[in-house]
């Protein structure tokens, strides 16, 4: 039987980062030959790579074993009650852990050649690269050090107590996704001699891409002007600002970024400029209250019609959340849905597709945790992924369409779906009710 375990080992890499860096890498490694159990922890047979700890070996300090060298990325799952982890001077390869909930503290060995740590963070040996920081911080500021060049993506996960971040000048790369889930952030403070980075209004900027990178989770304010000169808006830039119901897009804004605004449970209004050239499909997903959005006259790509965003009126982007008795009649001049469209509408029972729409894709209707029925008024589009109805979902077509293999589709599914194929003047009397 073979097990796949990941870790990043630290490798050297270009003149830019001379110590070290993590790099990802894995390895199989075969259950009964290559692994050892000694007092409950599982190790490589060698002991010099740590694989597994039982989150009741791992309560409060938990010191890493004299023998390991690498720790893999699954080592502490699990382990909720484990606040500091203690690494001694021989371990040179070790990844941010996942499931330590309770994790406040990195504690290396002084003298150990390839790692450090400051303030309960963990950094490569000089504290130019970061690479793991605790779930707890017990301070609400947390300065990183003068030196460090490179923070790697989702490096503050879940992160709580902490709530401002200060960047050195001398920082020179953040890997997206930097800094995930709702936390306790409220402001970034960026050195004003850092050429590349900068700070408005406590969210983070990056000056050379024109790029909002993240606007911190707690912001303090309900209404949100994007400051003037940003082109993008990055990956996650706005994730989980539950506290914004109002955001408005300056003149100049070309784009906005996978998940920018996802899970932005307060948010209800969003203004958009003539200069907005592409949203990804995934911007909004979990906006549940998102009802208004709205698009300047002059925008050549978008139009805004009763709330919901449209793309050159062929395609619906984004449904809004004012939903009439749980009822959305898609417009008649509709020719495609794009994925995630009703992702965290938990407001609609029932979807009326009209019969131009002729492309949906395999998430075009999910997300819809209360949908009850999609009623198909012409022939079933081309190429339907039944992946993007949800299971116990009613169907509701005309006797007559074309399917287009969808009943094949259907099987696969497992049944979920209930099929009602009625003549379209029963239809139209069953839509009344």
């Amino acid at each position: 039987m073979k097990t796949t375990f990941c870790c990043l080992l630290l490798v050297p890499v270009g003149m830019m980062f001379p110590q070290r860096v993590m790099s990802s890498v894995s390895m199989n490694v075969d259950d009964a030959d290559a692994l050892v159990t000694l007092d409950g922890i599982v190790f490589s047979k060698d002991t010099k790579t740590l694989v597994h700890v039982p989150p009741d070996k791992a309560v409060g300090m938990f010191e890493v074993p004299e023998s390991v060298e690498v720790i893999y990325d699954k080592a502490f799952l699990g382990c909720r009650f484990m606040t500091a982890l203690k690494i001694h001077k021989g371990v040179h390869s070790i990844v941010p852990q996942r499931g330590c909930d309770s994790l406040s503290a990195f504690v290396v060995d002084g003298d150990n050649p390839f790692l450090s740590s400051r303030d309960g963070v963990l950094y490569d040996k000089n504290a130019t690269t970061l690479l793991g920081t605790p779930s707890v911080f017990h301070d609400a500021m947390l300065k990183l050090p003068d030196g460090l060049l490179r923070i790697p993506p989702a490096a503050f996960t879940k992160t709580r107590g902490l709530r401002v971040i200060r960047i050195p000048a001398t920082l020179k790369e953040i890997g997206q996704w930097f800094f995930l889930g709702d936390g306790d952030l409220r402001e970034f403070v960026v050195d004003e001699k850092n050429p590349r980075y900068k700070s408005v209004d406590g969210m983070l900027v990056d000056v050379s891409s024109k790029t909002l990178i993240r606007c911190p989770p707690k912001i303090v304010m309900s209404e949100l002007m994007v400051p003037k000169g940003i082109t993008n808006i990055g990956y996650c830039a706005f994730s989980n600002c539950a506290n914004l119901s109002t955001i408005i897009l300056s003149e100049g804004v070309r784009g906005l970024g996978d998940w920018a605004f996802s899970d932005c449970s307060g948010l209800k209004k969003i203004e958009m400029p003539a200069s907005l050239e592409a949203i990804s499909c995934t911007a909004f997903c979990g906006c549940g209250g998102l009802r208004e959005i709205s698009v300047s006259h002059g925008n050549r790509n978008y139009m805004a019609l009763d709330g919901s965003l449209y793309y050159k009126r062929q395609e619906l982007v984004r449904q809004s959340a004012a939903v009439v008795g749980g009822v959305v009649s898609i417009p008649d001049f509709v020719v495609g849905i794009a994925s995630d469209a009703f992702d965290g509408l938990d407001v609609v029972r029932r979807i009326i597709v009209p019969p131009g729409v002729v492309r949906l894709s395999s998430m075009s209707l999910s997300g819809c945790r209360t949908l009850e029925d999609v009623v198909f008024m012409g022939d079933m589009p081309q190429g339907l992924f039944l992946s993007c109805i949800p299971d116990e979902c009613t169907v509701y077509a005309d006797l007559n369409m074309r399917l287009w293999g969808v009943f094949s589709n259907a099987l696969k599914k497992g049944g979920c779906i209930k099929w009602h194929l009625e003549d379209i003047r029963d239809l139209g009397a069953m839509l009344s009710k």
